[in-house]
């Protein structure tokens, strides 16, 4: 039976239990900023789930870069300042706007435990709160198995293709429960991962219901090294590595690295970043917690910042325990080194490897066209190059683009995000980072989409801004009375003029797109959801072959 509806391979709808909670909805009202639903039943109380935010602002010194701080009084419920497009700590996935996104066609949600230790260090958390990656993932997808169960009317966690296969073709959202985060199992370093570690920690993540993975995220693991192309993380990376001789990033000396241009210490956040850790730090000591030097970025490498770490043996252990037991492995966040290692392994293994959230380097800005302050679209070495692609879709894996683009090149007359929009961008780099992979991936894998809501992201912001011509065609969403302009309490979210403010926008995302690209160019998005069951039965089949691999 042929499946139709579109997939969300990356998003975070339980991540207000990581970084210490203290984040998006934990568990004092002190800090408050928002819930799924009410917690304990499926019943809407939108006033206590979505309540003002205002209590929880300026919680630490990181707070700041992390905020969209103009956003008036912080009212929730009903008038609502937030959540908008530029929202991150805000909930944008209320179980109201998740069903929307349902009713609109999404069909397979990739629900991901995430945590960030550093965050949750400078977080005003509870004294003897567990700061760790391991008590994160599961505080996660216990919620998460909790929240569908109060939402199986229309919901359902599936652990294998064939639920899937089945909970789609009943109308009904499949949701598979993965990880991202940092250290997985806590395992820092290559000498933890030992043969017995990872197949313990694989053999309990799978026994918890997960079956995809993101193995490295923000910083070098056990199981290698992560992409560059943020200073924030490189402070994460030096975080978390106090106990070891290589703190910071180690980059690759050279010429530009195959068209990377981004650079470690150009954007003008970078000090500010450095400054708020300092600051910090000798407010709130902690033991090996004393700051040295950052590199010279430039001196090291002057033209651009690429991970000099791949995948370690121990990572190479990791995939291959993730194929005995046909789990799904996402690439992204992977060093091109260690990425291009994993695909080789994959390769030597046939067995089918996906990007969750993908952007795409051959539509990338140089660095001169980027916001210099901020190299924001800048070439950097997580965007998948076009090789990377095509081994994706040689193993019939799967791309999915990233809602959050970033602003783009134009892909074949595709009109894309203009100068006077880039701060925010629009859906239109989207348009063309889709158009580009459909291309690319030449009907032997799928194409998807990945939003990486409450993920710490912004969203495209709305193509319509009083004072500006408008970017790209001069109509957008059609609302009228059959189909009226979401609502709720006495907010209305009009996605021409906010753009997508939240997970329940989706449809009208989509419908934006229409506009450019016209609906027959998005049928290969309406069948993600199956090419995702496809490719989950071919990891299935395979791990029967592998089970012997060592």
């Amino acid at each position: 039976m042929s499946l139709f509806g579109f997939a969300d391979l990356h998003c975070h709808p339980m991540s207000h239990l990581g970084f210490g909670g203290a984040t998006i909805a934990p568990s004092g009202r002190r800090f408050f900023f928002g819930l799924l639903d009410n917690g304990v039943s499926a019943t809407p109380d939108p006033g206590y789930a979505l309540p003002c935010c205002r209590p929880a602002h300026m919680v630490n010194l990181l707070l700041p870069l992390l905020v969209d701080q103009a956003h008036g009084q912080g009212r929730g419920y009903p008038e609502f300042d937030w959540p908008t497009h530029r929202t991150i700590l805000h909930q944008q996935m209320y179980f109201e706007w998740m069903k929307r996104a349902w009713q609109g066609g999404l069909r397979l949600m990739c629900a991901l435990a995430v945590h960030n230790k550093l965050m949750a260090w400078m977080y005003d958390y509870p004294t003897g709160t567990d700061l760790g990656d391991t008590a994160a993932v599961r505080a996660q997808l216990t919620a998460m198995k909790r929240f569908a169960g109060r939402h199986h009317a229309w919901m359902q966690i599936v652990t294998s293709s064939d639920e899937a296969r089945a909970c789609i073709a009943a109308g009904r959202l499949a949701v598979v429960l993965g990880t991202e985060v940092d250290s997985l199992g806590e395992l820092r370093s290559e000498g933890d991962a030992t043969p017995g570690a990872v197949d313990a920690l694989l053999s309990q993540l799978h026994a918890d219901g997960v079956r995809a993975i993101t193995p490295i995220h923000l910083a070098n693991n056990a199981f290698g090294g992560c992409a560059i192309y943020d200073d924030l993380f490189n402070l994460s990376n030096h975080f978390l590595g106090q106990d070891s001789k290589h703190r910071f990033f180690r980059v690759r000396g050279g010429a530009l690295n195959n068209g990377v241009e981004y650079r470690l210490g150009l954007a003008s956040g970078s000090t500010v970043i450095r400054n708020a850790y300092l600051n910090y730090v000798r407010r709130r000591p902690r033991p090996g917690a004393v700051e040295l030097e950052f590199p010279d970025y430039g001196a090291a490498n002057p033209s651009a910042s690429c991970n000099e770490v791949g995948l370690t043996g121990a990572g190479q252990r990791f995939l291959k325990g993730m194929m005995k037991r046909g789990m799904l492995i996402d690439t992204d966040h992977m060093s091109e080194l260690a990425r291009d290692a994993a695909l080789t392994l994959a390769e030597a293994h046939a067995f089918p490897v996906y990007s969750s959230h993908s952007t795409l380097r051959e539509l990338a800005l140089s660095r001169a066209e980027s916001a210099p302050s901020s190299l924001w679209g800048c070439a950097h070495e997580g965007m998948l190059t076009l090789r990377q692609l095509e081994r994706i879709r040689e193993l019939g894996g799967l791309v999915a683009p990233m809602t959050n683009m970033g602003p783009t090149r134009s892909h074949r007359g595709l009109p894309a995000t203009p100068q006077a929009y880039r701060e925010d961008d629009t859906s239109l780099s989207w348009m063309n980072g889709y158009a580009y992979a459909v291309e690319k991936m030449a009907g032997k894998g799928g194409v998807a989409l990945g939003t990486d809501f409450n993920g710490f992201a912004r969203q495209p912001g709305p193509r319509f801004v009083k004072g500006r011509a408008p970017a790209g065609p001069v109509t957008g969403v059609t609302y009228d009375a059959d189909r009226p302009v979401y609502t709720l309490g006495s907010k209305r979210f009009d996605f021409n003029e906010m753009g997508l403010a939240h997970y329940g926008l989706l449809p009208d995302f989509l419908s934006d797109a229409e506009v450019v690209l016209q609906r027959p160019a998005l049928e290969t998005l309406y069948r993600s959801a199956e090419a995702y069951c496809d490719m989950w039965k071919r990891c299935e089949e395979r791990a029967q072959a592998l089970g012997g691999i060592a």
